[in-house]
């Protein structure tokens, strides 16, 4: 045994002791050979729920009626019931799905936002347009201005203003 094995045997040994104190040991039984038997069958098992257990067998609010020491198979049993019942208390809860669920996001209400930003920003209503295979063709056929913007969800088309160009009179005069 190594000495991190041998320190934590005299840890959970330690926890055990007050056990044999408040509780009576079946007629005939050795407490060295049932403290042995407790420490092969807690073994991998958290030393502060053994802890846990011990002090409400010694207390007597363990849920069950205990009128002596228990066997180490009951022991371990006890000691794995308390760390599922720690487990369950310290889980983390999670919210109901109602209130993880985002609320319905109406694309048209954002659509005519986005309206509202193209005309601030010079667009013009061009006309309306039920779908984007007849605003593809529009704009292949010269119906829509280049740049043109299809908000699909409110069926309209939105189109830059045109600037009228005026003739480049740098050029004309040379």
């Amino acid at each position: 045994m190594n000495f991190q094995q041998e320190q934590r045997s005299t840890m959970m040994a330690e926890i055990i002791r007050p056990m044999f104190t408040s509780l009576p040991l079946p007629r005939g039984v050795d407490a060295d050979e049932l403290l042995r038997g407790y420490l092969v069958a807690l073994e991998g098992l958290l030393p502060s729920t053994l802890k846990s257990v011990v002090l409400h067998l010694v207390r007597g609010t363990w849920h069950e009626e205990v009128k002596f020491c228990p066997r180490p198979p009951e022991l371990a049993n006890m000691v794995r019931f308390e760390q599922r019942r720690v487990d369950a208390v310290n889980r983390p809860r999670l919210p109901a799905p109602a209130t993880i669920q985002q609320p319905f996001k109406d694309i048209r209400i954002t659509q005519r936002n986005r309206a509202d930003e193209l005309q601030t920003a010079g667009y013009h209503f061009h006309s309306n347009c039920e779908s984007l295979d007849k605003f593809k063709s529009g704009g292949r056929n010269g119906q829509y201005p280049s740049g043109s913007i299809h908000l699909w969800a409110i069926d309209e088309v939105w189109a830059p203003r045109q600037i009228a160009q005026e003739p480049d009179t740098a050029r004309t005069a040379a």
